[in-house]
């Protein structure tokens, strides 16, 4: 798990894989067998990256008193198209921004795919630009994914000169 912050009026990246993902959200809960308290009470929002055809890995994340918004994506880790297999796209990349933007201010977001070392790292990568976050410096992130989100944030920031110009 690797968490990214700067100072405290942004949000805690927090990039990891899906059994790490599972150990944060139920970290915010007592244990009823031992009563011991929640290791956390931090709010998060999360965005969960499936395979397509592994839908939730055992879990679904869903908004809770902890858990303040929820994105759920399913594309494959892949970097070029393949037959059978399902590439991340620019419309699913505008999810994110949206999403993003319209947690800004969440103390946490929580990035989670199936190992947490290529399409989560590329989408934490892309939020510490987001946020204007340090490089975290992941020694490998999916290509086709920081690429398109890179486009689609050029493409709507454009979008966005031209109508207000």
């Amino acid at each position: 798990m690797k968490v990214n912050t700067m100072d405290d009026t942004l949000p805690k990246l927090i990039v990891c894989s899906a059994r790490e993902a599972f150990k944060y959200v139920i970290g915010h809960f007592s244990d009823p067998a031992t009563g011991s308290p929640p290791r956390t009470w931090e709010q998060y929002a999360a965005i969960s990256v499936q395979d397509l055809g592994n839908r939730n890995y055992g879990f679904t994340l869903t908004k809770n008193r902890f858990c303040r918004d929820v994105l759920t994506l399913s594309f494959d880790d892949i970097e070029e198209p393949d037959e059978g297999l399902c590439a991340f796209t620019p419309k699913q990349a505008a999810q994110i921004i949206a999403f993003l933007n319209k947690n800004r201010f969440s103390p946490a977001i929580l990035i989670h795919c199936f190992a947490g070392m290529s399409r989560s790292a590329a989408i934490g990568t892309f939020a510490a630009e987001f946020f204007g976050l340090p490089d975290p410096g992941y020694p490998y992130c999916n290509s086709l994914v920081l690429d398109t989100l890179r486009t689609v944030r050029k493409s709507l920031n454009r979008n966005e000169r031209n109508l207000s110009g």
